[in-house]
């Protein structure tokens, strides 16, 4: 008759992460020398000595846990899979089959036993804090960009108050509209004098000699499509600017 008690039986290494385990950086060994008899690729098992009793001790082998095969035809680093006895584990990458050689058995890192709730996330959509780490690396080194892309991007931050600048080439040419005018009401800058491709253009609207409203537009790389446009709405005491209202646009406006 069951007395609702926890008994020896009920408990297994398997299901509990030690503080060993949890501070795991993925070079923690914890178990090495254990003599390799084989290794079978079809079925991607790896066979130890008889003595080897992986599943007993104080760390005993488990799922997940990194292995290290050295001195034999499959040397290298390995996922276990399924224990299957004492002396025979899988793995999970592709295993060449082999003879000899030796065993070293690691912690796997203890980030990956860190759970994440991935539903405000906009990196990744692990579940373990190991794979949310992998994913945010990934994007800062592979789809980051360089310091000279962020130099040429098309953001209008990049052009107010006068242009382009470093990571542009040069040869860059402003208009002022109208020519000679004291009160100009454009100023666009091209990528060369031809004035084919437009970069960057201010227009600007003039109440007697103040200016009520300057707009903004930035230019996509073919020189015609209008990326995003600021409007600035200004206001007055008496000719000292007091205050104005932005609005961002995308496209033209």
């Amino acid at each position: 008759m069951s007395t609702g008690r926890a008994t020896n039986r009920d408990v297994e290494d398997v299901d509990f992460l030690d503080a060993e385990e949890l501070a795991a950086d993925g070079q923690s060994s914890y178990r090495s020398g254990d003599t390799v008899t084989s290794t079978t690729s079809s079925t991607k098992t790896v066979l130890l000595t008889t003595t080897a009793y992986i599943l007993h001790g104080d760390a005993p082998a488990e799922s997940g846990d990194i292995v290290i095969l050295t001195g034999n035809a499959a040397a290298g680093t390995y996922t276990v899979d399924t224990i299957i006895d004492d002396d025979e584990f899988t793995v999970v990458e592709s295993i060449p089959d082999s003879t000899g050689g030796l065993a070293e058995f690691r912690f796997a890192a203890g980030a990956n036993y860190v759970g994440v709730d991935p539903t405000s996330l906009t990196q990744s959509v692990q579940t373990n804090l190991q794979g949310v780490l992998e994913d945010i690396d990934s994007a800062v080194s592979g789809g980051g960009i360089t310091e000279a892309q962020h130099k040429t991007l098309r953001q209008l931050i990049h052009f107010i108050n006068d242009g382009p600048a470093e990571g542009f080439a040069s040869g860059a040419y402003k208009e002022t509209l109208p020519t000679g005018n004291l009160f100009p009401t454009s100023e666009i800058w091209y990528t060369s004098s031809a004035k084919t491709s437009k970069i960057v253009e201010l227009q600007t609207t003039w109440t007697g000699i103040l200016i009520t409203q300057e707009k903004w537009k930035i230019y996509d790389t073919d020189g015609s499509t209008v990326l995003w446009t600021i409007t600035d709405a200004i206001s007055y005491s008496g000719i000292v600017e007091s205050n104005r209202t932005r609005t961002i646009t995308a496209g033209d406006a």
